[in-house]
């Protein structure tokens, strides 16, 4: 027998085979918590891999926002200060602090997901 010469049933099942799944519950529970952030209002706690990532992700889109935009999102979320005291040092109405986190936030669960 010649070696291209398989007999056709071998060749179908070989292009018919199916992926082989890979990383089991812990991959699974990984990829979802990665889904609930990017659905979350919030930033990851400090020390986790996921929050080393979205570091590095905010440090990429940081240059495409004004620096008071900037200043309320990391104010906000990462200093904790409320809107009002934000809004009243950068001069902005609480409205405009919220907004400010929304879009950046937008504009980071958009490039985390193109990921």
């Amino acid at each position: 027998m010649v070696v291209g010469d398989r007999p056709k049933s071998h060749s179908s099942a070989l292009l018919n085979r199916q992926p082989v799944g890979v990383g089991g519950t812990a991959h699974a529970e990984q990829i979802n918590s990665a889904q609930d952030f990017l659905n979350a209002d919030e930033l990851p706690d400090e020390g986790s891999v996921k929050a080393a990532v979205v570091h590095r992700a905010l440090d990429l889109i940081r240059d495409e926002f004004q620096e008071r935009t900037w200043q309320a999102l990391w104010r906000l979320t990462v200093t904790g200060q409320s809107a009002a005291e934000i809004a009243g040092e950068l001069k902005l109405n609480e409205k405009a602090v919220r907004q400010a986190k929304y879009r950046v936030l937008c504009r980071l669960r958009e490039i985390l997901r193109d990921d």
